[in-house]
């Protein structure tokens, strides 16, 4: 029955479209739960026109030395590890994983967040999974909203497009994290849906399963352990997001989204895997601090 489901998933508009339903229902009825609007923090008035996305591949340690201190014209959202750079973060939008990864986050992430949030170096923490049974972060964050994050199993391009264009006409992109195989994509959909006009990438790669904290770096003193130690990534390996033989790859979904947004996007790094479509941000541009 999954293995069905799961053809289905992949290869139908209306079912995409129907499982949309169902899981805002089943979550917002079954399961009870408060869901926050995922534009609940935007305002016009404060929301600055462009959008810095921090993303944790190694390029981040190739950064120029002053980096942070030139990007005081953009808000900041962040994933994951990139809490740990030395910048400002205007939204953390989190992920409960789980199993070994999860006390990772316990031991080398949760404690970092804690601080900056608490610090105000973090302005909003977002929950994208509510569903997890998981209640560490809910106990260090017990006033974080939770929205919710939809995923999108089409592994057609063209399909792809008409449900993007469906999830614009019905503003539903304004309300969700809608996913196509990663955070990078659903956040790119999610500023466009709010109002930026320009968003910037650093440290999304995709040409690499590493990550920048998995090797010496400038801006962070901890050295983070993998949590997976039998698991080994050469640099020249696929990030998972961007392995084919899982899915749709997050490249060619960004493309599609590219065609879809009016949000201009560019990126830092010229040897991302997303270069073949977007534009390298020219960093002499950037305002200082």
């Amino acid at each position: 029955m999954r293995s069905f489901s799961d053809t289905l998933l992949a290869h139908s508009v209306s079912a995409n479209i129907l499982y949309v339903i169902y899981r805002i229902a089943f979550v917002r009825i079954a399961r009870r739960q408060r869901i926050s609007s995922a534009s609940r923090f935007i305002s016009s008035e404060f929301r600055k026109k462009k959008l810095l996305v921090l993303g944790c591949g190694p390029s981040i340690n190739q950064l120029p030395a002053d980096f942070f201190n030139r990007i005081a014209e953009f808000d900041i959202v962040a994933f994951s590890y990139a809490a740990l750079l030395p910048t400002r973060i205007t939204y953390y939008l989190y992920e409960i994983p789980e199993g070994e990864l999860l006390k990772n986050h316990e031991d080398f992430l949760f404690p970092a967040l804690k601080y900056k949030t608490d610090s105000g170096e973090i302005r909003h923490v977002m929950l994208k999974n509510p569903h997890s049974a998981e209640g560490r972060f809910f106990e260090l964050f017990p006033n974080a909203p939770a929205s919710l994050t939809l995923a999108l199993h089409l592994r057609s391009l063209s399909k792809l497009k008409w449900v993007l264009r469906f999830l614009r006409w019905t503003g539903l992109r304004k309300h969700f994290f809608f996913q196509s195989r990663a955070s990078l994509f659903s956040t790119c959909f999610w500023a466009d849906s709010v109002g930026y006009e320009e968003v910037v990438l650093a440290g999304i790669d995709l040409n690499t399963a590493r990550y920048f904290y998995e090797e010496p770096s400038p801006w962070v003193d901890v050295k983070i352990p993998n949590p997976y130690p039998g698991e080994t990534f050469s640099e020249n390996s696929v990030h998972p997001t961007n392995d084919e033989s899982r899915g749709l790859k997050v490249e060619d979904a960004m493309g599609v989204l590219k065609a879809e947004c009016d949000a201009r996007i560019s990126i830092v790094n010229p040897k991302s895997a997303l270069s073949r479509l977007f534009p390298v941000y020219n960093l002499d541009d950037s305002t200082s601090a």
